[in-house]
């Protein structure tokens, strides 16, 4: 997950040229060197999901699929995290699938914060642009993906099956195997039990040596999943290994000796 502050502004002009347009000046704005949206004036902000990187041959939102973003407020932070298609009422199911795709930070990052101070310098920039007051609040389903980011590099597996867990995860630190993977699947059974229910919470930092901090290990290929922040043995997401979610969330009491069924987003 990136973390843009502050926002990095240039301006240039696309080639219009194609549409038998004048060609504009476009404010580029940018975090890190990665380009978060390539013509502030041409983004349209209603709707569900927003394409921040709109066509560059005529400048018309939607024209081109691709690059959009879910844009929700997490207490005063803004976060961009994938667009959700289903959420898209004009649209036939499958057409909105193939339209809505991540912007390319969103792709390579999972997700981005951009906070409230960083996002009024974009709002000067453009008055368009909606107030973090105005925007959205973050769902379980808009938070859920950058909690999964690092998980979903490679195998997909379902994390809400406990049999799924034990064959993706190797080990874990400093929790044992069985808590670790017990306190991953109740997390996310607890963020698909009410998608649409909004974080009642904010994301807080962490440093990335907090003996709080729990790390799966998984294969196929190998890699690390920061996961878990525990607070006095209660589990919290984990993002980027540099953030978490509090309070923690209120998460129900597995029954004791029951095996967790497969839930939906299972593999294919």
């Amino acid at each position: 997950m990136l973390v843009c502050s502050p926002l990095a502004v240039s301006v240039w002009s696309p080639d219009f040229s194609s549409s038998e347009q004048d060609s504009p000046k476009w404010t580029r704005i940018t975090c890190d060197g990665a380009e978060l949206i390539n013509g502030l004036e041409a983004v349209a902000w209603g709707g569900p999901n927003i394409q921040v990187q709109v066509c560059e041959q005529c400048g018309t939102p939607d024209c081109a699929s691709g690059g959009y973003v879910r844009v929700t407020r997490l207490a005063d932070l803004v976060l961009w995290s994938a667009p959700r298609p289903e959420l898209e009422r004009d649209w036939s199911e499958d057409v909105a699938r193939e339209q809505f795709t991540p912007s390319v930070v969103v792709q390579q990052h999972g997700g981005l914060l951009i906070p409230g101070a960083a996002w009024e310098e974009l709002r000067r920039q453009d008055p368009d642009v909606p107030a973090l007051a105005q925007l959205p609040a973050s769902t379980r389903a808009d938070v859920e993906p950058l909690w999964l980011a690092d998980a979903r590099h490679g195998r997909r597996f379902d994390e809400t099956n406990r049999q799924h867990l034990r064959r993706a995860v190797l080990a874990a630190h400093p929790a044992d195997l069985e808590t670790a993977t017990t306190h991953v699947e109740r997390l996310a059974r607890w963020f698909r039990a009410a998608p649409e229910a909004a974080i009642d919470g904010a994301l807080q930092p962490v440093a990335g040596d907090d003996p709080a901090l729990v790390t799966l290990y998984l294969h196929e290929p190998e890699r690390e999943w920061t996961a878990l922040y525990l607070v006095d043995g209660r589990p919290s997401p984990a993002f980027s290994g540099a953030w978490t979610l509090t309070p923690p969330p209120a998460l129900s009491v597995p029954e004791a000796g029951r095996e967790p069924h497969a839930m939906r987003n299972a593999p294919q």
